[in-house]
């Protein structure tokens, strides 16, 4: 009976347990600070700052260059790209030497140079909590458009490409990709080569500025193109958290995740409640005949009938 009364707590911590646990599984881990400002007296266009210095062909990448940009970067050029769809599916804007969309050498100019005028660590600093839908569909990118943005993901490609002289002074590029087990794919450009401790198929981690949405032709039979964000960063670094690599704020895992609690949790209800009820049960010649022949089994006492129950009752 003691038990039976505290079936209404138990139920109370199986929907806590239901309410909590999409949170937490949907909580992205080792989540960076909040976006913060840049240096006092920037101005946010570091290619007219570019234009004022002069560096060798094929720097070293990892030498931090020029003043530290203010995120997000905003400029005429970025916001003249046009990523619409209809852009993206032209065929005429894909390089059909490497199946990819050919970019504007005004805006890329401008995000290498910022790339360079700030290290990892500042990239940390300024990331902006976006999400992978926010930065594929055609109404909401732009919003987004020279912001830090980190993604977690499988490294399924890193292929070294050439890059023509730009204002940034680098000519070489890394191009990859990264996916998780939800399809969502992101196309990235990187300034430094892959880290010895980095190889394909391995979960890595990318923080860099969100340029644009991006198309390229992908392995199916005919001129199939697939959209992804493009983002350029410094370097990839490793995942080693735990958690599998999977979508962020995803509406289907949260709803496997409250479907499998109510399921569960249903049912440690339904079995608590039938396991520790009274046993009693109607006062008939097979009941009473059941009771006398089986006695008293394991852990609970034989059932007891109405007739019984008055019997016990102490003599007033």
């Amino acid at each position: 009976m003691q038990l039976r009364r505290n079936i209404p707590v138990l139920f109370l911590i199986w929907i806590f347990m239901a309410a909590w646990l999409p949170q937490a599984s949907a909580a992205e881990p080792g989540k960076e600070p909040a976006a913060s400002e840049g240096a006092p007296g920037t101005t946010g266009q570091p290619a007219a700052q570019a234009e004022k210095e002069e560096q060798a062909p094929n720097p070293d990448p990892r030498v931090i260059v020029g003043t530290q940009p203010k995120f997000p970067l905003k400029s005429e050029l970025l916001a003249s790209i046009d990523d619409s769809d209809s852009a993206l599916k032209d065929g005429d804007n894909i390089d059909r030497k490497t199946g990819f969309l050919e970019l504007d050498l005004g805006p890329l100019e401008e995000v290498l140079v910022a790339l360079r005028g700030c290290s990892q660590e500042y990239l940390k600093a300024n990331i902006k909590d976006v999400t992978f839908k926010q930065l594929m569909l055609a109404s909401e990118s732009p919003k987004y458009r020279g912001c830090v943005v980190k993604r977690v993901g499988i490294l399924e490609v890193f292929k070294k490409m050439d890059l023509s002289p730009n204002l940034s002074g680098i000519t070489e590029l890394w191009r990859g990709q990264i996916s998780n087990n939800a399809g969502e794919i992101v196309s990235f450009q990187c300034i430094e080569p892959l880290p010895p401790d980095i190889k394909v198929d391995q979960p890595v981690k990318l923080i860099g500025i969100f340029m644009q949405r991006y198309s390229y032709l992908n392995r199916r039979a005919g001129e199939m193109l697939t959209l992804s964000p493009l983002v350029f960063i410094r370097r990839l670094e490793p995942y080693d958290e735990v958690k599998q690599v999977t979508a962020s704020n995803s509406p289907i895992s949260n709803f496997v995740a409250i479907l499998a609690c109510i399921i569960i949790g249903g049912g440690i209800v339904a079995w608590c409640f039938m396991r520790y009820k009274d046993r009693v049960v109607a006062d008939n010649y097979f009941s009473r005949l059941k009771a006398e022949r089986e006695g008293p089994k394991g852990y609970f006492s034989k059932p007891t009938t109405h007739k019984q129950a008055e019997k016990k009752k102490p003599q007033a």
